[in-house]
């Protein structure tokens, strides 16, 4: 037979004329083959050993008029008489999963896209599993296949538009023209204007991922491309699952929600607000905090605590323990799923989630089975939706990070395209996601100022939360906007050092202490003020400060505010002169007491 064997396993897609394309021994290619051959079949074969017709065995067949074709470890059989592939399979005595390879899928498969002058841009592989990475430019979000879309398109031919690379290499086994952008969620951000004035037929995988691609599609194509009909396959999820039922392209069904694509002006009418549906309440993960089946995003300085403080939060949720700062009562133990771009996994996030006592079993993250970040990005909104069991929360954190290149956050329609996908995914699942960025420098006393290059965030996301550093090791959080709920108060929290036993090392954690009484804006004003009044601080409070700590030791807090009060000292000034000498703090509790803070000299 015409094939060759390949240890690594290894099937090579779309790549260059003088690349290899390997399958492994046994695959369901080679048995399919030799069971024709044993049932007394003629097979004739190509020269890539793939291109392979053979006489029928569900029919009198004389010429051969079955199609065998191959590619991403299955086989698809297609009877040009007619003949479904239930009798096919049957008249050779086979099961459907004989045209597949093993069962979890044997091979690396390699998707190489290229630019429209056929130079290599990137590869996306596909592992076993349905996992993905990409190697790269994997910043450049363009059409799978370009060069053959490009010249399809000038010969005025069909261009079939669907989710992944797997269903564009089945149709292009069945001699069609396909592409795609590459997931469910990469239309917004994949340059399509190779597809404008074409005449595309997208098809639709029958999933909730699959109506909000076909909207992304709407809103993209609808007025550019010659024409746009939109169908979906008649058996399965796909036109994978289609073609292999044995069904024709031709026999594709007409997408069942055409006319729910959000973009068909045609629909838009004015209601009385009596005639509509009735009110909904609005699902929490934590009230007036996280909304559940949509992003909220938190900002806060470089180095803050931003991570410290969602491990924090994620340890009492896989615990199903109270949250009290945020109102979450005891319950069950939830799922989550991590997105990291900047922290290294084993050597910060796992120690500090131990540390934090989180149930690591119940906790997700995308990985490329190394160490550290980079990972594919691109792809984790898609892959969440596989994620099972589904998560409650989703973490990503730097979430600027899996910003498509090209978007101007500053314009509220990249802003809002940047968001979509994570969107998308959130009320797909009915978790809430949590999108953690950082904030500039600029020490503004209104918190919308110092969002920096996320500063659209606020007005496109329905909650934010904003972390302001305080004194030495303490830090506030609150909400500085929600749409859904009441603002509540901000949360003081402290980070201390702790351990555990799997590393020798101190593990920072952090520590809720107490309700502020003030909401964030409030604090962040205040904070503005006391940098303002820095300039004018003047060392002799330093020297008093030193002084009462040297005559009197460990000494509460405020009782050192309240002689520095009666000296004329304001208690901004008096936090400044401690940090800068460097003294320490400590919380004591007593039993059945609020933790008090005390202060002295290092």
């Amino acid at each position: 037979m015409n094939s060759e064997t390949n240890p690594a396993n290894i099937l090579t897609i779309g790549r260059a004329k003088d690349s290899t394309t390997s399958i492994v021994s046994e695959s369901a290619f080679e048995r399919i083959l030799n069971v024709l051959y044993a049932n007394g079949c003629t097979v004739k074969q190509g020269g890539s050993g793939t291109e392979t017709v053979a006489t029928c065995p569900a029919h009198d067949d004389k010429n051969p008029s079955l199609s065998v074709g191959y590619n991403n470890g299955r086989v698809l059989l297609y009877c040009h008489a007619g003949c479904h592939i239930d009798a096919i399979l049957g008249a050779l005595g086979l099961a459907f999963s004989d045209l597949f390879d093993e069962p979890n899928g044997a091979l690396n498969i390699f998707y190489d896209y290229r630019d429209s002058s056929g130079e290599y841009v990137k590869t996306k592989i596909r592992k076993p599993g349905k996992k993905f990475i990409q190697t790269g430019d994997t910043k450049r979000a363009l059409l799978y296949r370009l060069p053959e879309v490009i010249t399809a398109v000038q010969a005025e031919q069909m261009i079939f538009l669907v989710e992944g690379e797997k269903d564009v290499e089945t149709l292009l086994a069945l001699g069609v023209c396909a592409t795609t952008s590459g997931s469910a969620t990469s239309i917004p951000k994949c340059d399509l204007s190779p597809l404008h004035d074409a005449q595309v037929i997208a098809v639709v995988d029958r999933d909730p991922a699959g109506d909000s691609w076909a909207q992304d599609v709407y809103r993209a194509l609808h007025g550019k491309s010659r024409s746009l009909e939109f169908k979906q396959a008649v058996s399965g999820k796909d036109v994978s699952d289609h073609i292999a039922a044995g069904y024709l392209i031709g026999q594709l069904a007409e997408y069942e929600k055409v006319d729910d694509l959000i973009s068909d002006i045609g629909r838009t009418r004015w209601q009385n607000i009596s005639e509509s549906p009735p009110p909904q309440s609005i699902d929490w993960l934590a009230v007036n905090w996280l909304p559940a089946s949509t992003v909220s995003v938190l900002v806060g300085e470089e180095g803050i605590g931003k991570s410290l403080w969602w491990i924090w939060l994620v340890a009492a949720l896989t615990r199903g323990a109270e949250v009290k700062p945020l109102g979450i009562p005891a319950g069950r133990c939830r799922t989550v799923a991590v997105v990291l771009t900047e922290d290294d996994q084993l050597r910060v996030v796992k120690p500090r989630l131990l540390a934090a006592g989180a149930d690591i079993k119940k906790i997700f993250w995308l990985t490329s089975g190394e160490n550290e970040p980079p990972i594919d990005v691109d792809l984790a909104p898609t892959m969440l939706k596989d994620l099972t069991p589904k998560p409650d929360l989703v973490i990503v954190d730097a979430w600027l990070d899996t910003v498509a290149p090209g978007l101007r956050l500053q314009q509220p329609r990249d802003a809002r395209l940047a968001l979509d996908p994570w969107k998308s995914a959130s009320s797909c699942l009915g978790a809430a996601s949590l999108l953690v960025a950082h904030t500039n420098r600029l020490g503004s006393d209104n918190a919308r100022d110092n969002y920096g290059a996320s500063a659209q965030l606020r007005t496109t996301a329905r909650t934010t939360l904003y972390m302001l550093r305080e004194e030495l090791g303490a830090v506030v959080i609150g909400v500085d906007k929600s749409n859904y709920g009441i603002q509540p108060n901000a949360q003081r929290y402290r980070i201390e050092s702790t351990c555990i036993e799997e590393i020798d090392q101190p593990v920072p954690r952090m520590v809720w202490v107490e309700d502020t009484g003030k909401k964030i804006n409030e604090l962040v004003h205040e904070y503005a003020q006391q940098n303002r009044e820095k300039a004018r601080d003047e060392n002799p409070i330093d020297i008093w400060l030193r002084s009462y700590l040297e005559t009197h030791g460990t000494v509460l807090r405020s009782e050192v505010m309240l002689k520095g009060k009666d000296e004329g000292y304001s208690e901004s000034a008096i936090k400044r002169a401690f940090m800068r000498l460097g003294a320490k703090y400590d919380y004591v509790k007593e039993s059945g007491k609020p933790p008090v803070t005390m202060w002295s000299l290092p």
